[in-house]
């Protein structure tokens, strides 16, 4: 038996409440519920053999077709015993998850960018607002059902000095495909008779 198996092991034993699925394949993987997030990250953060300090980054993936449509993943390290653990979380559209900034102050950023890029609302996070888009900005831009082309178009005028918005127009002119083709789709094939 491995030893990352045995910890991963390890950590389902001591947590069977808080952790639902525990895997490794390069990594170490615990799945949790969105109730239990803050309890289980309360224990790899202080206890002895797991000393998960550092909040390293959150990931969220977006699975439209899914009842949970969200998947958020957060990466934490333990420098004392060069271990990387992720924790992934699924969640709907509807329901917020706890916030993490209690526990690790950096989580702020990627809870405000998962806001921003995705709609994931942090209950408890008192400073949840857009991060990388500007205020007027409608919609979430990494949720599969935003359109590719966005909304509005965004640009400096020289003229007016400022930031202008405009709607997008991608119109195309009316193109006419019915036209012949000098492909020959066996039109004036005959069946040979039989000798």
């Amino acid at each position: 038996m491995s030893k990352a198996f045995q910890f991963v092991k390890y950590v389902a034993q001591l947590t069977p409440k808080y952790v639902s699925n525990s895997f490794h394949r390069e990594f170490y993987y615990l799945h949790t519920q969105p109730k239990y997030l803050v309890q289980l990250m309360h224990v790899l953060n202080l206890h002895h053999n797991y000393q998960f300090k550092m909040f390293m980054d959150l990931a969220a993936i977006d699975y439209p077709a899914n009842r949970d449509r969200f998947q958020v993943v957060y990466n934490l390290l333990s420098t004392l015993y060069a271990n990387r653990l992720f924790v992934k979380v699924n969640n709907n559209e509807t329901d917020s998850l706890p916030s993490l900034t209690f526990k690790y102050p950096s989580a702020n950023w990627y809870e405000r960018e998962a806001f921003d890029m995705f709609g994931i609302h942090f209950s408890n996070n008192n400073d949840l607002r857009r991060i990388l888009t500007d205020y007027g900005f409608s919609g979430h831009p990494l949720r599969k059902d935003f359109p590719m082309h966005g909304f509005t178009e965004v640009a400096y005028s020289e003229r007016r000095k400022t930031v202008i918005y405009k709607p997008i127009s991608l119109v195309q002119n009316y193109r006419n495909y019915d036209t012949l083709t000098p492909w020959n789709y066996f039109h004036d094939f005959d069946i040979p008779s039989q000798v």
